[in-house]
């Protein structure tokens, strides 16, 4: 089979979002895992922004498709881990970003608290 041929798993779902993130769901895993590492920090606030970002249940569609266009094109290492988790960080980046500039009162759902210029997420 030609290493752009991208071959076809029978899931048993409806749902093309789905169908994506069981496909690829040992790479988001290795994502969220990999964000878990390079954000690791004895700076409390940098440990608690981390777990709010892997355990926030967010659809991670922008890291899922960044996976499934690599391997679309065939792509063959792990530096597409890299790039999707670099993409969910520049994402979730720019979120936080709006809720100082906006003086956002939740995020998700839950409640947070911004303390000139950072962001405290309540759990």
């Amino acid at each position: 089979m030609p290493s752009n041929v991208v071959p076809l798993i029978k899931v048993e779902t409806s749902n093309p979002y789905e169908e994506l993130k069981l496909i690829y769901q040992s790479e988001i895993e290795k994502v969220d895992e990999f964000i878990k590492d390079k954000l690791s920090s004895h700076i409390e606030l940098i440990g608690e922004m981390s777990s709010y970002l892997i355990k926030s249940g967010g659809k991670r569609l922008r890291p899922l498709l960044t996976i499934a266009s690599s391997s679309l094109f065939g792509y063959e290492g792990d530096r597409h881990v890299k790039l999707a988790a670099c993409v969910e960080l520049i994402h979730n980046a720019t979120l936080l970003h709006d809720d100082v500039i906006d003086k956002s009162d939740f995020r998700r759902g839950k409640e947070l608290t911004i303390i000139s210029g950072e962001i405290k997420i309540q759990f």
